[in-house]
């Protein structure tokens, strides 16, 4: 989005940040919604993703302008894929986790959601180990760019590396 526009002042790109976090967290409404469905009635599925977009926490990040909100849409899309729609999708979903696992490194959590959905919901197919084994492909070509990158520039990709030393501390 910084790419697109040319500002010429530093708080101009911190007040698009801003409303592009605000816009982010108002269209989460949309796949909220949609987990809240597949357990509730419709009505009790609005109140819930009005509760979470009136959540403090949501509307302070996205105020900050920090990675939350973009974050938190694309798990739950991806989560929401896993669960509602047949298999044809379940490949968007293993791309909506690559993609959050860029944002946030934590988004190895959704990844591993995706995967244990894609085998309790395919358990009866006989194929289910390909569909493991093209998601898992999909996932590291989603966010292999990003980790080739910040390897070369910072040393180290933030989030397998992140991973491995978090034990090393204890």
């Amino acid at each position: 989005f910084f790419s697109v526009f040319n500002f010429e002042e530093t708080i101009q790109y911190m007040q698009l940040q801003v409303l592009l976090s605000i816009v982010i967290s108002v269209i989460t409404i949309i796949p909220v919604y949609f987990l809240c469905r597949i357990f509730f009635s419709s009505k009790l599925s609005i109140i819930g993703a009005s509760l979470f977009v009136l959540e403090p926490r949501i509307i302070q990040n996205s105020i900050l302008g920090i990675t939350d909100s973009l974050y938190i849409f694309l798990g739950i899309s991806a989560i929401v894929i896993i669960l509602k729609y047949n298999t044809k999708f379940i490949y968007i979903s293993f791309i909506l986790a690559g993609l959050s696992t860029i944002v946030r490194s934590e988004g190895l959590f959704v990844f591993a959601i995706i995967l244990v959905g894609v085998i309790i919901k395919n358990r009866k197919d006989k194929r289910v180990l390909l569909k493991i084994i093209i998601g898992i492909t999909i996932f590291f070509l989603v966010i292999s760019p990003v980790s080739v990158y910040k390897m070369d520039t910072i040393g180290s990709d933030g989030i397998i590396s992140r991973l491995l030393n978090s034990g090393q501390n204890y």
